[in-house]
């Protein structure tokens, strides 16, 4: 994107919750290997994409695919601390555990379907299985939340379909009136 746009809200901050993180860390630490969490490959390509486009980290946290411990994260990141833009990865999939969406969905002011749809439209161009993911996004209070699969190389394409869109999307949500069309 753009950086020199008028349409940036100020600084984006973001932050990043994995579920999948946790079960790997588990299984990581059980083998007998010492894992640091906040190293998982998915949260370091999707950090590094991100900061290479502009935006701050400030939060990063690994939890349980448990409704309970991801409903209360993004509670705590999108009204205590207000920040602008949370991408949750892992708990997208339809095994029995993947229950990120439907946390999401609970705790959301509205539902953005474009997102969704255009990382769906993305994966799919690379596989066939892109079908079987549900990950959701929409808005807040004035947060943006970004569910993204667990996988590396499926987060990364898909936060790249929609990252041109997320600085005007946090605009917007923030109150900004620029059409910011061109």
């Amino acid at each position: 994107f753009n950086r020199d746009t008028t349409c940036l809200w100020g600084h984006s901050h973001i932050a990043l919750l994995c579920g999948f993180c946790f079960w790997r860390n588990i299984k990581y630490h059980t083998g007998g290997q010492l894992f640091l969490t906040l190293r998982s490959p998915i949260f370091y390509a999707t950090k590094k994409l991100l900061i290479a486009n502009g935006f701050e980290v400030v939060a990063e946290k690994i939890v349980p695919d448990q409704t309970e411990e991801i409903t209360a994260t993004i509670i705590d990141w999108t009204d205590n601390i207000k920040i602008d833009l949370v991408l949750t990865t892992g708990g997208t999939g339809v095994s029995p555990a993947d229950v990120t969406p439907e946390a999401t969905r609970s705790l959301l002011d509205r539902e953005i379907p474009g997102i969704g749809e255009a990382m769906r439209l993305a994966s799919l161009a690379k596989t066939k299985n892109a079908i079987l993911s549900r990950g959701i996004a929409g808005i807040r209070n004035k947060s943006l939340i970004i569910n993204l699969p667990g996988s590396e190389k499926a987060a990364r394409e898909n936060i790249e379909a929609v990252l041109e869109a997320i600085p005007h999307a946090i605009y917007k949500i923030k109150g900004g009136m620029d059409d910011c069309g061109s």
